[in-house]
């Protein structure tokens, strides 16, 4: 499941981001709202039913033997004229009033959030110390059908996050996550703990635990009221996934051309380097997370990204370090590659936003012979290039009439993975397809619901049905 284990400054810029956009969205809105009103010339009333005309007096026969005077019926009152119905234009009209006026108080309430995450962010202008606790959970159940799996189960987590703004420059950050559910019982896990120093818009120095800016997802879309869907991609928690690091790192942005909607972000760090598993049923991958290395030299890597415009962000990533124990038989290196490619339009033409994200990681790790005769398993020598990645496209039709129309995402998700080690060593290739259907109960609180399954190279095919609340605080 995911986590509030985006990079902090990243985090809040995304929830900015995020309020933004909508406010964007309904600005387009009211701005069509408007247009048609002022377009429109709302109908004359019809002109109202003609009454009938009164009744002549009827005077009464004489009767015999009698004089009887004339007996003249009071006359009847015209009827009231019925009340002109209002014409089709002026009803439109009203209702593209009342429209506006519903935009409007939303977007008073957006800006509002607006203003209270700048005053969280890093560009909060009053002076002293400003703490928060921000972070993500969620509530979910799954239902995996194959050989090996739990039963169907409840899950639930929760990551705190806490943002400590020392003064304009220095941000002290830190979180943990705590799980409960199948194959992670009562998990307390440490999370990030680095300290920030901002030297200006295009440079900002850390040091500490922090998530490792390689690919996307990790820093930006795997907390569970941003990812939509209940589950993480294949590659997560592999071999091929960084994960957090220690060590220190350097980001910013870099403006492009005087309108400055394009830039260049960068991610430069140096990290206690993964670990090579030599043991059996294990040897060959990469185990990272590491707070103590096992050679003195350090993985460095980085990420670089190009943003044409504000929808489209392009990035690639690299990680090199040594990875085999020093005084090991073999000088054993690993190469890390990834590409990823982030999209969102948003039209009324459309009546919507799609999102399209991808991402693709690829590993080398260099010739090593693992294990000895007679020790347990080998030798086993070779050399691994594995790979893994993702394709997401989403849809919600936010400009939909309807309010709760509006608030479905339809989406799916393709998934790949391909670990080049023998299979008595955790190898093997798998290939995963989710469609999934959300309800947004706030611009922070999803409902999410998904359908699974796979196809296993050397492994029975498994199927699941997944369903998970996830919402940040």
């Amino acid at each position: 499941m995911g986590g509030a284990t985006a990079h902090p400054p990243n985090l809040v810029a995304h929830q900015l981001q995020q309020l933004r956009q909508q406010v964007n969205q309904l600005t387009r809105q009211l701005e069509a709202v408007n247009k048609r009103l002022a377009a429109m010339t709302p109908g004359k009333p019809a002109a109202p039913a003609m009454a009938g005309t009164a009744p002549k007096t009827i005077k009464a026969p004489a009767m015999a033997h009698a004089k009887m005077p004339a007996i003249t019926p009071a006359k009847k009152q015209p009827a009231a004229p019925a009340p002109a119905k209002p014409s089709a234009a002026a009803r439109a009209a009203a209702r593209r009033k009342a429209k506006a006026k519903r935009l409007r108080r939303k977007m008073r309430r957006i800006e509002k959030e607006i203003n209270q995450a700048n005053q969280i962010g890093l560009g909060a202008t009053e002076t002293g110390t400003r703490m928060i606790i921000a972070g993500d959970g969620y509530m979910g159940y799954n239902f995996i059908r194959g050989p090996g799996h739990p039963p169907a189960s409840f899950n639930a987590g929760i990551t705190p996050l806490i943002l400590w703004q020392l003064d304009h420059n220095f941000l002290a950050v830190g979180s943990f996550s705590l799980n409960y559910g199948p194959g992670s019982v009562t998990n307390l896990s440490a999370g990030q703990a680095y300290l920030a120093y901002h030297i200006g818009h295009n440079i900002i120095l850390g040091a500490g635990v922090f998530t490792i800016p390689f690919g996307q997802y990790h820093n930006h879309f795997d907390p569970s009221w941003i990812n939509p869907l209940p589950d993480d991609p294949l590659f997560s928690g592999t071999t091929l996934d960084p994960g957090n690091g220690l060590g220190v790192f350097a980001n910013g942005a870099i403006p492009i051309g005087p309108s400055g909607h394009s830039e260049f972000t960068y991610n430069l760090y140096a990290v206690n380097g993964p670990t090579l598993q030599t043991t059996n049923g294990g040897a060959g991958q990469l185990a990272f997370n590491n707070f103590t290395d096992n050679n003195n030299d350090k993985a460095v890597g980085g990420r670089i990204a190009w943003l044409p415009m504000p929808e489209l962000e392009l990035g690639y990533s690299a990680q090199y370090g040594k990875v085999s124990p020093d005084g090991y038989a073999n000088n054993v290196d690993a190469f890390l590659q990834a590409v990823d490619l982030n999209y969102y339009f948003q039209s009324p033409k459309i009546l919507g936003l799609f999102r399209a994200r991808a991402e693709w990681y690829f590993q080398h790790v260099s010739q090593a012979t693992y294990g000895v005769p007679g020790g347990g398993f080998g030798p086993l020598s070779f050399a691994s290039a594995s790979n893994g990645g993702y394709a997401q496209l989403s849809y919600q039709p936010i400009f939909a009439g309807n309010p709760i129309i509006k608030n479905f995402e339809a989406v799916g998700r393709w998934d790949y993975l391909d670990l080049t080690f023998p299979t008595s060593q955790g190898g093997g290739g798998q290939q995963r397809w989710t469609v999934g259907l959300d309800y947004w109960l706030n611009w922070r609180t999803v409902l999410k619901g998904a359908y699974e399954w796979d196809e296993r190279n050397h492994a029975p095919s498994n199927s699941a049905f997944l369903l998970q609340l996830g919402f940040e605080f």
